[in-house]
């Protein structure tokens, strides 16, 4: 399995023998030593964590309409990735796992039918995501121009 640091730019694991583990924001050591389904820098500031959520968002959904679901579905795993451990609730855990389940099923076939996904490559996707993990409100502002900057009188 993969290893990363916080400053190593997001890659393509393509030697990893599960399909969902060749994504790039899957992985181990940024936010924990095990395996972890959301495996992504903190950095990148709101507006880049909106760019770098995107574009992984078009690349799960390319990889969802090639490999599918997957045994017991992999979007659950994202969410407990993104928004910490499991809580220590049976009740609460399967209602996660029954829902992103069936919502990754669904995506599935919309995924299987949607030809929009043609046009994103996945090498540009995955070149947006590590370019909005470096776009924090610093760079945000520097992007504007002068009438778009904050506190300018249109």
């Amino acid at each position: 399995m993969h290893k990363a640091t916080k400053n190593e730019p997001l890659q393509f694991h393509n030697d990893e023998r599960i399909p969902c583990h060749r994504l790039p924001f899957v992985g181990t050591g940024i936010k924990n030593p095990g395996l972890a389904f959301w495996n992504v820098p903190e950095t990148g500031g709101y507006t880049g964590g909106c760019r770098t959520g995107e574009a992984l968002a078009l690349l799960y959904m390319k990889h969802l309409r090639e490999h599918g679901p997957g045994p017991g579905g992999t979007l659950q795993h994202i969410a407990f990735s993104m928004f910490g451990d499991r809580p220590d609730n049976d009740a609460v855990n399967g209602q996660v796992v029954g829902f992103f389940t069936t919502l990754e099923k669904m995506w599935f076939i919309a995924c299987r039918q949607n030809r929009a996904l043609d046009d994103f490559k996945a090498a540009d996707l995955l070149e947006a995501a590590n370019e909005g993990l470096n776009f924090d409100e610093e760079a945000f502002l520097a992007s504007l121009s002068d009438e778009d900057a904050p506190g300018t009188n249109h």
